[in-house]
């Protein structure tokens, strides 16, 4: 908690705080470190579902069982408390590091969140959404599933891309062509040892008298 920002830590007090005065005024006069699952399943109560109560949200629900949570854990770490008054249940752990699909042990999480919230309110679009979310998004083709919809002339789509979180690769992938093999063209002949008259130039012109004699 000490490293969080000031607004964060000023959040988890007023939780904290909160829960406190509750358990003093409410559960006649219990301390924070005799509290027990029936003070949590009260508060819980008067929080969320007493008429008379502030009635607060599940984001900030569970937002205060999580900093109550960590706190208890803290406290029990250094001998403060003898048990965790937050009731907990044992969820499977996210390991994205492993093999077999992420998964591997549990791990033990508050069991009084409310279970629902923008994180879990997830909807799964149809095939044909999914299908256009693909090939535009991924693939870079247009809506009429042509090329150059992402980044206009010049860009070539993927045909099929990597493996989505959520979805499957093609089952009959695309083969690429081998690139055309390189035509071998033989070296251009070029004389060792040339002879001098071949490429120096002639000084002697055809008609003179020197030449007309050395030809008889």
């Amino acid at each position: 908690m000490a490293s969080s920002p000031w607004n964060t830590q000023a959040a988890r007090a007023r939780d904290l705080r909160t829960f406190f005065d509750f358990l003093w005024s409410a559960r006649d006069g219990c301390g924070w470190r005799e509290a027990t699952p029936e003070d949590r399943a009260a508060y819980e109560w008067w929080r969320r579902r007493d008429e008379r109560g502030p009635r607060v949200e599940d984001t900030s629900w569970d937002r205060e069982v999580s900093t109550v949570n960590q706190f208890y854990l803290w406290a029990f770490d250094q001998d403060l408390v003898r048990a965790n008054p937050v009731r907990q249940r044992t969820a499977a752990a996210w390991l994205p590091w492993t093999s077999g699909g992420g998964r591997g042990g549990s791990r033990h999480v508050p069991a009084e969140t409310s279970h629902t919230g923008p994180r879990r309110d997830v909807k799964w679009p149809p095939p044909a959404s999914y299908r256009v979310w693909r090939n535009v998004g991924l693939c870079g083709f247009d809506a009429a599933e042509r090329c150059g919809g992402r980044s206009g002339a010049g860009h070539r789509p993927t045909p099929h891309p990597g493996p989505v979180r959520g979805s499957h690769p093609p089952a009959h992938p695309r083969k690429r062509r081998p690139p055309p093999a390189r035509r071998h063209r033989a070296p251009a002949y070029r004389p060792r040892h040339a002879c001098p008259s071949l490429t120096s130039p002639c000084t002697r012109k055809p008609d003179s008298p020197q030449t007309r004699s050395s030809l008889r």
